[in-house]
């Protein structure tokens, strides 16, 4: 990496690139996908399975493993994880969006809601200070999984939202569910049942093989009039990769 001089605002990130998406006038960013496969979706090898939790990531970057056989069978450096991503965004004005392996139980999600707004009177909070990043980090979508049902998605949501709640940052969040589709019925109805209701806070996120998700979402809505969710299509699968992919 270059000096100072030619770093984003001290981070690991080149200011020409920086600069670069800037220009491109981007509005938020996901760090997602394959960044989160999980042994459940078949794309990850099986003692990567805690591995890929938000846990792994914080602190120095140098104290992290590396690993050479994840996804894709690709070597996978750690000195750029989530928490680099939030401070990019974060120093650029871009919305930041991550994605997180499922594996974590509801408890552990919260832990990291409060790890990211938590102040030194927290648990987490003090952990986040103690790892070099006095800063709150800023982030407010969080994605629980990457292409694949997730089951314990209700208690995940229920426990991350109770955290916010708790320190004062309720309907502020939202949570992804990281199906190319939604909960289902039985899910739906637990949802439905919780008090108070999180429908607002609740997106689908719809990857489409290509073109626009926006009758996905519009078919999903009509399905479901009674459950206030968003939806989102965070992923356009095209298998292209010209200008054609950024057209669609």
């Amino acid at each position: 990496q270059p000096g100072q001089w030619g770093r984003l605002a001290g981070l690991p990130v080149l200011q020409s690139a920086a600069d670069l998406l800037k220009t491109m006038g981007v509005k938020a960013i996901r760090q997602g996908g394959s960044f989160a496969s999980s042994p459940s979706d078949g794309k990850a090898h099986s003692s990567d399975i805690d591995y890929y939790q938000w846990e792994k990531w914080t602190g120095d970057a140098w104290t992290r493993p590396s690993r050479s056989n994840g996804v894709w069978k690709q070597c996978l450096l750690s000195g750029w994880g989530p928490f680099e991503m939030i401070d990019m965004c974060n120093a650029l004005g871009i919305e930041p969006v991550i994605t997180t392996t499922e594996t974590d139980n509801a408890d552990e999600f919260a832990d990291l809601v409060e790890y990211c707004h938590g102040d030194a009177t927290t648990p987490m909070g003090q952990k986040r200070i103690a790892d070099g990043h006095p800063e709150k980090y800023d982030v407010k979508y969080f994605e629980l999984g990457n292409e694949q049902y997730n089951p314990n998605y209700v208690e995940q949501v229920a426990a991350m939202e109770a955290k916010a709640r708790t320190l004062g940052i309720g309907n502020t969040i939202h949570y992804m569910f990281p199906q190319n589709g939604f909960l289902n019925d039985s899910d739906l109805a637990k949802a439905a049942k919780l008090t108070p209701r999180l429908d607002e806070l609740m997106v689908a996120d719809l990857h489409v093989g290509g073109g626009g998700a926006v009758e996905q979402a519009t078919a999903l809505f009509a399905r479901h009039p009674d459950f206030k969710m968003g939806a989102v299509n965070a992923e356009t699968n095209a298998g292209t990769h010209t200008f054609d992919r950024a057209m669609s």
